[in-house]
């Protein structure tokens, strides 16, 4: 990173996750739905301020560090989530130790149809992975051109972004989601580090395992919700192992856990 990126003033470490806004009539019309979101939610905010800390703490970032291992951290999260206006808050800490969330609308509210039809935002079932039918939707995922260099800001979530950007340009998708399309990072090493938005998740020898964080990728909300789940393990995965048409788990804490297709 561009030493001045982290002088910056606006340089913020953050973590982005997705709040639903509920009415009153969606409440009064399906309590035991929301409620089940609501418990979800909170499982991943844990883990939302794990990776805060810890990026904190690498950034050696005292003030951000105290505020976060503060008793009531969790409910000061909650509050600045709650007051967010948008359904994708992005909760970011300054190195002066003040939480903030920034908003980003993400259309037209269906909350309740989303609910009922959402099974993404928990780990998956083990298993092979599905099968995709030819019309199957699923991201597809090609590789980078260009080996990325493991460093703070691939470790932890920044609002520096450029090895990300870099690469999404690379391969052509800047203005596509990662739920139509993605890009696989690797180190010098050769190894897969993860996707330019997402963890990826491979299926090898009868388990799921994700790159560990000493490949050079971040460690996300759902990625450690994966891993204390039991849905996979922690293990490189060189890029020569990474086979033509394998479909892979991908996941994000906006988007939840999604199908995708390697294509080389």
């Amino acid at each position: 990173m561009d030493a001045s990126a982290e002088q910056d003033p606006t340089f913020r470490i953050i973590t982005t996750l997705k709040n639903i806004l509920f009415n009153t009539e969606d409440i009064q019309q399906s309590r035991p739905l929301i409620s089940q979101w609501h418990e979800i939610s909170k499982t991943l905010l844990v883990r939302h301020q794990r990776r805060l800390r810890a990026a904190a703490q690498a950034y050696n970032w005292t003030n951000v560090c105290e505020q976060l291992d503060k008793p009531d951290c969790m409910q000061t999260l909650e509050n600045v989530i709650e007051d967010a206006t948008s359904r994708h808050p992005q909760p970011e800490n300054d190195r002066d130790g003040s939480i903030q969330a920034e908003s980003v609308p993400m259309g037209e509210a269906k909350s309740l149809r989303t609910l009922e039809t959402d099974s993404s935002h928990q780990p998956p079932s083990n298993g092979p992975p599905p099968s995709l039918s030819a019309n199957g939707r699923c991201s597809i995922i090609c590789l980078d051109t260009v080996s990325t260099v493991p460093a703070l800001h691939t470790l932890h979530k920044t609002t520096y972004r450029a090895p990300y950007d870099a690469a999404r340009e690379r391969a052509g998708i800047t203005k596509c989601p990662p739920g139509e399309r993605e890009v696989l990072l690797f180190n010098p090493e050769w190894e897969v580090m993860e996707a330019s938005l997402c963890a990826v998740y491979f299926y090898r020898h009868g388990k799921w395992v994700v790159p560990p964080s000493e490949s050079g990728g971040m460690v996300s909300a759902t990625k450690l919700w994966a891993i204390d789940s039991g849905f996979c393990t922690e293990r490189p995965i060189k890029l020569d192992e990474v086979e033509d048409g394998e479909n892979v788990w991908l996941s994000n804490a906006l988007r939840g856990f999604f199908l995708g297709k390697i294509s080389i």
